[in-house]
């Protein structure tokens, strides 16, 4: 929400949360927002059922998000699970859930291609290892 349009209610709200989440959720809270993603995942998945989007429930789900942006595979799964399950109203919210399910394919199938990419260079490099070896030996000859 942008912030003009926060008022002195919504910002006191915040800083309840935000008490409340670092008082109540403690240590939990902390690593999730320090980067563990496990912790993160816990979190979000502490607050299912979610019937309504509180700041708790978006707060959770962001932490979830900014590991999944950063490469974590099991916070993307999560991530569109917790979307899918989650009745919200909007016209796009199954592709919200498929986007970070079609994320994490994707990282997998970049991965992969990286994997055989290194694979052939590392048999490429052997056979030219071998081939070297070869004509040193007989250069002994």
């Amino acid at each position: 929400m942008p912030a003009d349009r926060l008022n002195d209610a919504q910002h006191l709200l915040l800083r309840a949360t935000l008490e409340k989440v670092s008082l109540i959720k403690g240590r939990e809270w902390l690593s999730g927002m320090r980067g563990d993603a496990a912790a993160s995942i816990a979190i979000a998945l502490h607050c299912l059922p979610i019937t309504t989007v509180t700041l708790e429930v978006d707060l959770a789900m962001n932490a979830v998000a900014l590991h999944a942006l950063g490469g974590d595979a099991a916070s993307a799964l999560v991530l569109s699970h917790i979307l899918r399950r989650v009745p919200l109203d909007h016209p796009f919210a199954r592709d919200l859930a498929l986007s970070w399910l079609a994320l994490n394919l994707r990282r997998v199938m970049q991965m992969r291609t990286k994997e055989k990419a290194q694979a052939s260079q590392a048999a490429e490099g052997d056979r030219s290892l071998h081939h070297g070896d070869a004509l040193f030996m007989g250069d002994r000859a």
